[in-house]
C-alpha cells in the first residue's frame, strides 16, 4: 500500500494537464505517486463545466481553511474564562 501524500497545486497543474491530453486516472495516478480513487476525487472536486479547473480546488481548500480557523478561534475565545467581574 503506498503512503498517504497530499495533492499539491502543482501537482493539481499536472493533473489538468494530464486530463487534458486523455491520460487514464490511473496513468495520473502512476505518475504522481498517489492512488487513482485520489485523481478521481481530485477530478470530481475540480469539475468545471465538463473539464478539470485545478483553481476551483485551491479556492475551495481556501476556504475551508478560513472557516476551520474561525472556528478553532470562536471555540478558544468561548473556553476562556474572560475577565474576573470586579
Amino acid at each position: 500500500m503506498k503512503g498517504y501524500k497530499r495533492i499539491t497545486n502543482k501537482d493539481r497543474e499536472e493533473i489538468a494537464v494530464y486530463y487534458g491530453c486523455g491520460e487514464t486516472q490511473e496513468a495520473t495516478a502512476e505518475k504522481l505517486g498517489v492512488s487513482q480513487s485520489a485523481i478521481s476525487r481530485e477530478l470530481k472536486r475540480g469539475a468545471d463545466r465538463g473539464s478539470y479547473n485545478p483553481l476551483i480546488i485551491s479556492g475551495w481548500w481556501r476556504i475551508r481553511k478560513m472557516q476551520w480557523v474561525q472556528q478553532k478561534t470562536a471555540a478558544n475565545v468561548s473556553s476562556s474564562p474572560g475577565l474576573p467581574f470586579v
